[in-house]
């Protein structure tokens, strides 16, 4: 009986999540969401607040990307040091090979809804856009993010929005610098 339960429990089990891309997956999923799956990050966030001035958040975050799916996608996990800074959240990101684009999905443990973004490498930066609803204190926006200075040892974020998706309103509303 026991040897049944734990054939039972092996066979539910989810798969790990790996540190290695399936060799058969698309070559675009190493060269983008891929470079930055590993060890976990911890990263320094800073908010652009009302007055102007850049304020850093207390404490570090830490991020951690891993491949699934079979290593045919990344997905990726934020926890923020405090749930006073906003809640643990993830992302689940699949390449398309055929546009050479990265379809993902962001949720957090706070909201209802999945947020959709799209994302392109690009002088080896990696942009994501997506809209996103209103919710508390925002109203519903264009989002523009951006992966740069992409290395084994760190890498920048920083997450600007648009009213109306215009590439001259794009305002810098966040960043964050991740170390490993």
């Amino acid at each position: 009986m026991l040897a049944t339960l734990l054939t039972l429990t092996a066979l539910a089990a989810p798969p790990p999540l790996s540190a290695e891309a399936n060799p058969a997956a698309p070559a675009g999923v190493r060269a983008g969401f891929g470079q930055l799956v590993g060890p976990a990050w911890s990263c320094q966030g800073s908010n652009l607040q009302t007055d102007g001035a850049w304020q850093d958040s207390p404490g570090r975050a830490r991020w951690l990307f891993q491949y699934v799916l079979d290593g045919h996608a990344v997905q990726d996990f934020w926890y923020p040091p405090a749930e006073s800074q906003g809640p643990p959240g993830t992302n689940l990101r699949t390449y398309d090979p055929d546009s050479d684009r990265w379809m993902m999905v962001w949720a957090t443990s706070r909201q209802a809804r999945f947020d959709h973004f799209e994302a392109q490498v690009e002088d080896g930066h990696i942009i994501m856009t997506g809209e996103r609803e209103a919710s508390g204190a925002f109203p519903a926006h264009h989002v523009r993010i951006t992966f740069s200075d992409i290395g084994p040892g760190e890498f920048h974020w920083r997450y600007e929005a648009s009213p109306d998706g215009d590439s001259d309103h794009y305002r810098e509303q966040a960043r964050i610098h991740c170390q490993r």
